[in-house]
C-alpha cells in the first residue's frame, strides 16, 4: 500500500469513527431525555396518587 493510500485510508477510518462516536452520543442523549421524561411522568402520577390518598382519607375521617 503506498503511502498516500494508507493515509488515505487512515483518514477514512478516522472520518468513521467521529461519526460512530457523534451517533453514539446522540443516541445516549435521547435516552437520557426519555429516561428523564419517564422519571418526571412516573414522579407526577406518585404525587397526584398520594393527594387522591389524602383527599379520601380526609373525607372519610369528617364522615366518620
Amino acid at each position: 500500500m503506498s503511502e498516500a493510500a494508507w493515509k488515505a485510508e487512515k483518514e477514512r477510518i478516522a472520518q468513521r469513527n467521529e461519526e460512530t462516536r457523534k451517533a453514539g452520543k446522540k443516541e445516549r442523549e435521547t435516552q437520557e431525555r426519555e429516561r428523564a421524561d419517564r422519571k418526571r411522568t412516573a414522579a407526577a402520577a406518585r404525587d397526584e396518587a398520594a393527594r387522591a390518598n389524602r383527599k379520601a382519607r380526609q373525607t372519610k375521617a369528617r364522615e366518620a
